[in-house]
């Protein structure tokens, strides 16, 4: 049974299924998911709520599960989620909707758990800790928020704002320079549990609460809006979710590209946005997911702005630059319609 027929035959039973008795198998502290939040985050609470450190709790909870040296939002199977969601008194849906898994059929059509998965930032996992800036936060919803959590969306490399305060996130210290593992202020004063604090540095315990945030022009923040509402179905620039981001991906591809065939694409966009035109790197070191916020964000900017006025702006910087319609069809992932465009409107299809 995959992911989501479990889903299906699992939803709305919890109740159902609740009697007397079931009541000795509830964890002693209920502790419901927030909307949007994030696995770890949440079993991180969860752990917090009965006094006990995440490591502990996973040992005695979940029967020494391995959860902190790997990925548990994205490697957390349908078993675990049901047990977590039961013992909690609340519906498998609300347990799933905390994993990355729930992009499927959005951004991405199955989520590779064994390996990398275009629009998640890979954690660089050594042992317990992370050796990548793969998870981010917002400094200003740490200091509104009465519970600190750390959100879904933050795990992914789309989001480089945050849509609701309108400054950049962060991910990582500004002060030691560290990756954010908020797990790891559980190892060590092993009495001390009040004093831990998931908006702090983990290495050097500096509150990310202090910092003064960026804030983001409007062009860039309402590109993250679109994203952000993306992410839940919505349709922009006359695309369906799923397909829109395929082609962003594309076009991320090609901008980021250090391919002498993308050279005058890249040119005519720079020159089109009166941007001052500099040669991406490229090689996989420079693929989406590991750059930093600041070039993520440029990349997308970038990207959505041609894909605004859909396809006629694409299609217009594709034929002033003469580029070769195979760059575009060289991509096993291509969507029908965005084939389509390809073949109905760029003058040169082949090199």
């Amino acid at each position: 049974m995959n992911f989501h027929s479990f889903l299906h035959h699992r939803e709305g039973t919890i109740q159902k299924w609740l009697k007397p008795e079931d009541f000795f198998n509830l964890f002693p502290c209920f502790v419901r998911p927030i909307k949007d939040e994030l696995t770890s985050s949440w079993l991180y609470r969860l752990a917090h709520a009965h006094h006990l450190k995440v490591f502990t709790f996973c040992r005695i909870a979940l029967n020494n599960k391995t959860v902190w040296n790997r990925d548990i939002d994205k490697c957390i199977t349908a078993d675990l989620l049901y047990y977590l969601s039961i013992r909690n008194n609340i519906t498998f849906s609300e347990a799933f909707n905390t994993t990355l898994k729930s992009y499927e059929g959005i951004l991405f059509n199955t989520l590779n758990i064994n390996g990398g998965t275009n629009w998640i930032s890979p954690l660089g996992i050594y042992h317990r800790t992370r050796t990548r800036n793969s998870l981010m936060c917002c400094p200003s919803c740490f200091k509104e928020c009465s519970i600190i959590y750390y959100k879904k969306a933050w795990r992914l490399s789309l989001s480089t704002i945050c849509p609701k305060c309108k400054v950049s996130l962060i991910d990582h210290c500004p002060i030691c320079k560290q990756p954010i593992i908020f797990h790891r202020h559980d190892i060590g004063n092993k009495n001390k549990i009040e004093n831990s604090n998931m908006a702090s540095c983990c290495n050097c315990s500096f509150d990310f609460r202090n910092i003064i945030p960026e804030n983001v022009n409007d062009r860039d923040h309402q590109n993250q809006v679109i994203l952000n509402e993306l992410l839940k179905g919505k349709s922009h620039f006359n695309l369906k979710a799923p397909t829109f981001f395929k082609i962003l991906r594309i076009i991320i591809r090609v901008l980021n590209s250090r391919s002498k065939f993308a050279y005058p694409f890249q040119k005519e966009v720079f020159k089109q946005m009166n941007i001052r035109y500099r040669p991406s790197l490229g090689g996989y070191e420079n693929q989406f997911e590991f750059l930093n916020i600041l070039r993520r964000r440029e990349l997308l900017n970038m990207s959505m702005w041609v894909m605004n006025h859909w396809p006629n702006r694409f299609i217009n910087i594709n034929n002033t630059s003469k580029t070769g319609g195979f760059i575009w069809l060289n991509d096993k992932n291509i969507p029908i319609e965005f084939e389509k465009v390809i073949r109905e409107n760029i003058v040169k299809l082949s090199s």
